[in-house]
């Protein structure tokens, strides 16, 4: 899947947590079906975090998903 090279403008984070469980559920099917697996790098701090959380109750298959850290603090 590549990058979008286009702005999207939300109303607020609830939309926005859904657009990117949308955005990232597609990519990972992708993966999974080009490739049979999933990487995907985690940010740190508190922007991410209704993310991760609608992804834990995702359903997603994740024993072939492959998580990093990716915190700059580290």
């Amino acid at each position: 899947m590549r990058a979008r090279e286009s702005l999207h403008r939300v109303e607020d984070e609830g939309e926005l947590t859904r657009e990117a469980l949308a955005l990232t559920q597609a990519a990972a099917r992708s993966a999974l079906t080009e490739r049979g697996s999933f990487h995907l790098a985690l940010a740190g701090g508190s922007t991410p975090r209704r993310l991760y959380e609608a992804l834990a109750h995702s359903g997603a298959p994740f024993e072939r998903w492959h998580l990093w850290f990716g915190d700059e603090r580290c």
